[in-house]
């Protein structure tokens, strides 16, 4: 059975790391949440978290969206290696319970490995 547990090594930690993301990125979409990803040279993911207050001004909002999306990242990050992430939220999440944002989670961890395995065949093609 895969090591499940998040440390420090699966999160973004620097503002380099971040910026790496945010620069050149796939961009994956729903209506309460944005994935940005890209490839690094490492072999597992990492994670990083842009909870704007202005999107969730609650405290405790921004860290029940936080709670969720680390939980479901730990669960699918053997089946999304090599990607750093930066997830986004917007205000609808709010209204949503919990069930329903872990399964909105789960079906975009799906949608980026397709995407990436799409981005991967075209850069394989353009060699």
């Amino acid at each position: 059975m895969p090591d499940l547990a998040f440390t420090r090594q699966r999160r973004l930690l620097s503002k380099a790391d971040y910026k790496r993301v945010f620069d050149n990125a796939i961009k994956l979409s729903t209506p309460v949440f944005t994935i940005l990803f890209r490839r690094n040279q490492l072999e597992y993911s990492r994670l990083g978290l842009a909870i704007a207050k202005k999107q969730l001004p609650k405290a405790v909002q921004r860290n029940r969206v936080k709670r969720l999306v680390r939980e479901s990242f730990r669960l699918h990050m053997h089946t999304i290696e090599g990607l750093d992430f930066v997830v986004m939220a917007r205000k609808g999440i709010i209204k949503l319970d919990n069930a329903v944002v872990a399964t909105q989670l789960k079906g975009l961890w799906g949608k980026v490995e397709q995407a990436e395995k799409r981005a991967r065949r075209k850069s394989e093609h353009t060699r």
